[in-house]
């Protein structure tokens, strides 16, 4: 009896440890994501070409590096993940780089606060995972939060974020509580079968026609017009000495669009695996815990919105 216990609680140990080792990474590397992407287009001002960059490169790393993980289970997982996923998380990464365009890391960062609040209804009805009412704290917690995002956001239109990337995040708040609703649907209620890596795999290459469709035709470039028609920006990096600029800048640069690729693969691989073994209002709780970090990076690197009613509200 000694033995058998000893071995369930080494067991809970090691879950506990799984998931505390998925918390951490996800948090880490949901940060670094927000913080390299607003460099990048802070420099290439083209949102859903580093999107697709970021999307291409990932395809490439799991197809060849990580092939040997690639597990697919049958046409029928596949066609119910690609369906179902792959549209959304387009969509929730699109999005995500539009509302970065045209707003402040701050507003799209605290903003976000307000989609556990929206989550907790509908994953009740939804996936019923919340049987019982969410207690007051619970309650109380998230709408304390709410008050804050509505503070910040007040100072922060129109000094640093537009009303187009209002419009935006809103658009990407909804995405995600429907992605990750989705997902977890796929993943836990009525699971495919696959691998991690085939699933990131899948949603990086379909996501990859959505957006390069939205690339040609969608007016997102600092002029109004499709990014395929204004790539020529790329050029600046690789004529520095021409320009008489630093070369180094354009070093920092190209590195910094390179660590964004890998952020993107990380946060993808991680976000899964948290999303296995959290709720869909814990993983959106999760994903604004760690965000006072790049709400503070752009305050002191940026000069975002520092007033008092923006820091109380933040």
């Amino acid at each position: 009896a000694r033995r058998h216990g000893g071995g369930a609680r080494r067991a809970v140990a090691m879950t506990t440890l799984d998931v505390g080792y998925s918390v951490v990474a996800f948090m880490f590397c949901s940060a670094a994501m927000t913080i390299t992407n607003k460099q990048v287009l802070r420099t290439f001002e083209l949102p859903l070409t580093i999107l697709y960059i970021q999307m291409a490169f990932a395809s490439f790393v799991l197809a060849t590096c990580l092939q040997s993980t690639l597990r697919f289970g049958s046409w029928n997982d596949v066609a119910r993940w690609m369906r179902a996923v792959t549209p959304l998380y387009a969509l929730l990464l699109a999005s995500g780089m539009l509302a970065l365009r045209f707003s402040s890391m701050g507003a799209v960062v605290v903003a976000r606060n307000v989609t556990p609040l929206m989550a907790i209804p509908i994953e009740a009805l939804v996936l019923r995972e919340h049987r019982a009412p969410a207690n007051t704290w619970t309650w109380a917690s998230l709408v304390f939060v709410l008050a804050g995002a509505i503070l910040y956001m007040r100072a922060d239109i129109g000094n640093e974020t537009s009303f187009v990337g209002a419009f935006f995040i809103v658009v990407n708040m909804c995405a995600a509580v429907v992605e990750r609703l989705v997902q977890r649907h796929l993943m836990v209620i009525d699971p495919v079968h696959m691998s991690t890596a085939a699933m990131l795999l899948l949603k990086n290459v379909g996501g990859m026609g959505f957006v390069g469709t939205a690339m040609l035709f969608a007016p997102t470039s600092p002029f109004g017009t499709p990014e395929t028609q204004n790539w020529r920006v790329f050029n600046l990096v690789w004529r520095a000495s021409s320009l008489g600029d630093d070369p180094l800048d354009h070093v920092f640069d190209v590195s910094t669009l390179l660590l964004s690729c890998a952020c993107g693969l990380a946060i993808g691989w991680t976000a899964l695996r948290a999303q296995a073994k959290l709720s869909v209002t814990s993983m959106l709780v999760l994903t604004n815990l760690n965000k006072v970090v790049v709400v503070l990076f752009g305050i002191f690197a940026y000069g975002e919105a520092r007033s008092a009613l923006a820091i109380v509200g933040m």
